[in-house]
């Protein structure tokens, strides 16, 4: 459920106290992690147009940075997913189109009661909140690397899929119609 006031939203303190509790070393992106998560959910309380900014986190493989996300995000009264990106393709043709990403955010996973009277969240209540308080955790984008030079004929998937992530994620509006 989305926060209704500041103090539904966890402090840095409490968040980087839960990822204390599974999650080894990384202080430093715990902290920043957590300012992070912390602003993204008073902005959403606020009717201010001021958005924060995207967080890339970098490192080797198995270094625990998904899991410290996952772990953080579950601490938080936040709609997200995670998202693998090798599953999509930049015409939708061979994988899946790029602006479904979005549509987890309003599954119904995620609709839960409105309050006293357990009366569950509309589509259009999911989608407002999706906006304000939604998550992408985009994983495996490495995976999308190409060769400096492709073999004569090959088409540049990874190229063009970096391209349109780029796009979606750098503020464009997306319309996603659930039919």
């Amino acid at each position: 459920l989305p926060p209704q006031t500041l103090e539904e939203i966890p402090t840095v303190k409490q968040l980087v106290a839960v990822a204390n509790e599974t999650v080894a070393g990384l202080d430093k992106a715990k902290a920043r992690l957590a300012l992070l998560l912390r602003r993204h959910m008073v902005n959403g309380l606020s009717d201010d147009p001021i958005t924060v900014p995207n967080l890339l986190i970098v490192g080797p493989s198995g270094g625990g940075k998904t899991f410290l996300l996952k772990t953080m995000l579950s601490a938080c009264p936040l709609v997200w997913e995670d998202i693998n990106v090798t599953e999509y393709s930049d015409t939708g043709y061979v994988g899946r189109d790029l602006p479904t990403m979005y549509l987890p955010l309003t599954s119904q996973k995620w609709r839960g009661v409105k309050g006293k009277d357990e009366v569950t969240w509309s589509q259009r209540q999911m989608v407002d909140h999706a906006q304000r308080f939604g998550v992408l955790l985009l994983d495996e984008f490495d995976k999308l690397r190409t060769p400096p030079t492709p073999l004569k004929g090959e088409r540049q998937v990874g190229r063009a899929l970096q391209a349109e992530f780029l796009k979606l994620v750098e503020g464009s509006e997306v319309e996603i119609d659930q039919k």
